[in-house]
């Protein structure tokens, strides 16, 4: 369980710190697929299922809060 209010509310720079971690499931999940085929590393696949589910329905939420240009804008 998550409250959306403490995420909402949260210092941008642990925002940002959230979304890096999204997009490192992603990652993780093709390199567990790709050593699944190259040298048969079992896959959990409830674990490849949360990560894959929980970043694309981040990234599927039209009020995302999150944009590129937000890592590179000085402050």
């Amino acid at each position: 369980m998550i409250d959306t209010a403490v995420c909402r509310d949260a210092p941008r720079i642990l925002t940002l710190s959230g979304v890096g971690d999204l997009v490192s499931k992603f990652t993780a999940v093709k390199d567990w697929k790709l050593a699944f085929h190259a040298v048969g590393e079992p896959i959990d696949d409830f674990a490849a299922l949360m990560s894959d589910g929980s970043l694309h329905s981040y990234l599927s939420h039209p009020r995302s809060t999150w944009r590129a240009s937000d890592c590179w804008r000085p402050r």
